[in-house]
C-alpha cells in the first residue's frame, strides 16, 4: 500500500510567519518535511527535501510522537502531532534537546492544504 500523503499549513498574517508540513503516514509511522518562516519570509527554516520529522503512534492511531530537526540551525527535539476530528492538525513541541535559532513554532494548529 502507498503511504497517505498530506500537506498542512499554519499562517500568522499579522506577524508574517507560518509553518507548513508535508507528511507521509504508513501504518503507525509518520515522516515528513517542513518549512517555517518569519519576518515576512526574511527568515526561512526549511528541511531542503530531507526528512526532518519522523515518529510513530503508540496507542492512538491519530496521535504521533515525532522527532524534529531544524533546517536553520542544529536545533532539534520532540513534538506531538495530533490529527483532530475537526480536520486540523495540532503541532506541539514538548522537548527541545538541542537549543538553537529556529523558525519551527512551539505550538500551531495547521489546516489541510487543498
Amino acid at each position: 500500500a502507498e503511504p497517505a500523503v498530506s500537506e498542512w499549513v499554519y499562517k500568522n498574517e499579522q506577524q508574517g510567519s507560518g509553518f507548513s508540513m508535508t507528511l507521509w503516514r504508513e501504518g503507525n509511522k509518520v515522516q515528513g518535511q517542513h518549512t517555517g518562516w518569519a519576518r515576512h519570509g526574511s527568515r526561512i527554516d526549511d528541511s531542503r527535501d530531507k526528512i526532518s520529522i519522523e515518529g510513530a503512534s503508540e496507542d492512538k492511531p491519530n496521535e504521533y510522537i515525532v522527532r524534529w530537526q531544524s533546517g536553520y540551525s542544529n536545533a532539534q527535539g520532540w513534538a506531538y502531532l495530533i490529527f483532530s476530528e475537526d480536520g486540523t492538525l495540532l503541532w506541539q513541541v514538548f522537548r527541545v534537546q538541542v537549543e538553537g535559532e529556529r523558525y519551527i513554532p512551539n505550538k500551531a494548529v495547521l489546516q489541510p492544504q487543498s
